[in-house]
């Protein structure tokens, strides 16, 4: 659901490809992530949403904007 996956889930969406979303929230990424085709798994059911998948990309990881920069 962030600049990454967002951009990344629509372009494969635009493609024709079947594009399943793992989120923590599935609610705050249907709001963010509207392009058709997509399909949307909440933690319980993550197993199901990655089963028969021919790839998986994971994009999990922590916000930079909230970490101290010190050069």
């Amino acid at each position: 659901t962030g600049l990454v996956g967002s951009r990344l889930a629509a372009k494969l969406a635009s493609q024709g490809h079947k594009v399943r979303v793992l989120t923590r929230n599935v609610a705050s990424a249907k709001a963010r992530l509207t392009y058709p085709g997509l399909e949307f798994f909440a933690v319980n059911d993550w197993a199901k949403g990655v089963a028969g998948a021919t790839a998986v990309v994971n994009l999990a990881g922590e916000p930079i904007a909230t970490r101290c920069v010190t050069v």
